[in-house]
């Protein structure tokens, strides 16, 4: 291919590392695309996530109140049975813990305000 031809379709042969290395180059400028309806998107999977096993957790603790204290009980974490058979209460919680922490950070990235340049 001709120099002349490569450059008619630089993009295929520069593509996204030189488009980085000149987005990097100057302090004053810098853009990036804000991803609105797949952030929203991403953060309603999460909600949606966090949702279900909320009610999986609702679940246990109106089958535990019902129950005698050493098969469960919707008391303190500490006394929870935890290795009684059938207990998902901790899994449940293990598992809440990252979905709610990426939800908690993405949605703050998201609300972010969009920064511009005042020169």
């Amino acid at each position: 291919m001709s120099e002349e031809e490569k450059h008619e379709v630089a993009w295929q042969y520069y593509g996204y590392p030189a488009l980085s290395e000149w987005m990097a180059s100057a302090n004053d400028f810098f853009l990036l695309r804000r991803f609105s309806p797949l952030q929203v998107r991403c953060l309603l999977y999460l909600q949606n996530q966090i949702a279900v096993k909320g009610k999986e957790l609702e679940g246990w603790d109106t089958f535990a109140k019902c129950q005698a204290p050493e098969k469960g009980s919707s008391g303190w974490i500490d006394n929870d049975p935890e290795a009684l058979a059938g207990n998902p209460r901790p899994r449940i919680l293990k598992e809440l813990l990252p979905l709610l922490k990426d939800y908690s950070e993405f949605s703050r990235v998201c609300r972010a305000p969009v920064q511009t340049s005042t020169n």
